[in-house]
């Protein structure tokens, strides 16, 4: 049901996702999707586990048409996305899905729901496995965001906020730009390591500044990739398949 609708089958061809106008924005998930519509309002729909639609899952239809919905919930009608007080997100710019987490971005800074077993939400804690509801939050620090982008199996985010990058979530193959052994990343439940963007300078490494000046930037799974004022392009984290661009023996998993 994430590409909407009321059937569960698979779709071969496009097709208009109904209740669904004046879009200006889509981020795909892990069998959800979200919409930014030109009112700056977010609108999500599909599989609601974990609270990725941005609304409490248990008000939705528990479809065991499925695999994936015989054990949670399922929506394929989009919803706006619902704050803590019952009132519906908007000022956003622009949202950003992986895995079972989304983030919107836009002037009063990063919000994220969804998923959050290694603090990819950036609330500074996690909930040991990420199965219970939690709403929406915002990111501290981050007021002022231009960009923002969810790693998609990992449970990493990065944001983009004048030129310098901030990253947060699971550290263990090191997309956030730091040693997860020696930086003072905290210990999970299941042995990753993680962190909110608080105190989480992004590192290249040729300086210990931090990597600036960024004018795009990309979370994988478990890599993070830049681009500079410069055009030049800077990759770090998971390595073992070359896609940080360099040398895979000496440089795996640093």
């Amino acid at each position: 049901c994430s590409v909407g609708g009321s059937t569960r089958a698979c779709r071969s061809t496009p097709a208009a996702v109904a209740g669904l106008s004046n879009v200006i924005g889509v981020a795909a998930g892990q069998a959800f999707a979200c919409a930014t519509k030109s009112d700056h309002t977010v609108w999500c729909w599909g599989y609601s586990g974990q609270g990725r639609l941005g609304h409490d899952p248990s008000t939705d239809p528990n479809d065991g048409g499925t695999p994936l919905c015989a054990t949670g919930t399922c929506n394929p009608t989009p919803t706006q996305v619902v704050l803590a007080d019952g009132g519906g997100l908007g000022g956003v710019d622009s949202v950003a899905a992986g895995g079972g987490t989304a983030c919107a971005q836009g002037g009063s800074g990063v919000i994220c729901w969804g998923k959050d077993d290694n603090d990819q939400r950036g609330s500074g804690t996690d909930d040991d496995g990420g199965t219970a509801y939690l709403p929406p939050s915002a990111v501290a620090g981050l007021a002022g965001s231009s960009a923002i982008s969810v790693g998609s199996n990992f449970s990493h985010a990065c944001a983009l906020s004048a030129s310098v990058m901030s990253c947060w979530g699971d550290n263990f193959e090191a997309p956030l730009g730091h040693d997860p052994t020696t930086d003072g990343d905290i210990l999970g439940p299941t042995g990753y390591r993680y962190r909110n963007p608080t105190s989480v300078p992004v590192h290249d490494d040729t300086t210990d500044g931090g990597v600036s000046n960024v004018i795009a930037m990309t979370a994988l799974d478990a890599t993070t990739c830049a681009v500079r004022s410069d055009n030049t392009l800077s990759c770090w984290g998971f390595n073992c398949a070359g896609v940080c661009g360099y040398a895979l023996a000496s440089n795996c998993n640093n």
